[in-house]
This record gives C-alpha cells, sequence and structure tokens, in this order.
C-alpha cells in the first residue's frame, strides 16, 4: 500500500504541474490547442475521484488522531512546510517561464494602473 500511495502521489503532483502551466499560459495558441484537446469528461471524472479520495483522507486522518493525535500533528506541519515549499518552487518556475525574467502584470496591477489613469483624466480627482 505504501509503493501505491507514493506513485499515486507523484502521478497526481505531476498531473498538476503540467495542468497548472496549462491554465497559466492559455495566451499562447499551443497552450489553448492543449487545453480545447482535453477530454471534459474524463477531467470531471478525474474531480470526482480526487473530491471522493479528500474526503476519505479527511475521514482517515480523523480516526488516526483520535489514536494518535501528536503523530498526525506532526504530520500536518510537515504537511505544511512542503504545501509552502511546492508553491514557492511554482513561483520560481513561473518567473523563469518568461524570457525577461518578468511575469506578465497581475489583475491587481492592471485595475490599479486603470484607475490612476483614469484619475489623471479628471485632474487627479475621484468622481
Amino acid at each position: 500500500m505504501r509503493k501505491r500511495l507514493e506513485t499515486v502521489k507523484d502521478e497526481l503532483m505531476a498531473l498538476h504541474r503540467d495542468m497548472y502551466w496549462m491554465a497559466q499560459d492559455q495566451n499562447s495558441s499551443e497552450q489553448a490547442q492543449k487545453v480545447s484537446d482535453l477530454d471534459f469528461d474524463q477531467v470531471m471524472d478525474l474531480k470526482l475521484a480526487v473530491d471522493n479520495m479528500r474526503e476519505l483522507l479527511w475521514k482517515y486522518l480523523d480516526a488516526a488522531s483520535a489514536m494518535e493525535p501528536e503523530r498526525v500533528q506532526q504530520a500536518m506541519e510537515a504537511h505544511r512546510v512542503r504545501r509552502v515549499s511546492q508553491l514557492l518552487q511554482l513561483l520560481r518556475e513561473r518567473l523563469g517561464h518568461y524570457p525577461d525574467h518578468q511575469p506578465p502584470v497581475s489583475f491587481i496591477e492592471k485595475v490599479s494602473a486603470a484607475i490612476k489613469e483614469k484619475l489623471a483624466g479628471h485632474g487627479g480627482k475621484a468622481a
């Protein structure tokens, strides 16, 4: 069972990484084609399977924490550290995908620029 869990975890992490980049780079025609090539029924089946497994895992952790609370707490803390590390890794990879190492302007930056532009057009006064 341990080997199977490790294999499934590795496959899901690789799938997450691939789908993450596919979703992030939808501006390119190649990426847009990859998204449109997906079988959405298959994606929904995967989502259902992951949702079911997620619910089962929470029930398992609840039962395990009743029997070994300290061990489960340590595992949860280690998981949080790994999760933050993964998010930082994704961020580093994302920054590396741009030729000038600058990510595109974020939504918040776009909104802020639009507001500044409108205010500049009205003599710096809000309506």
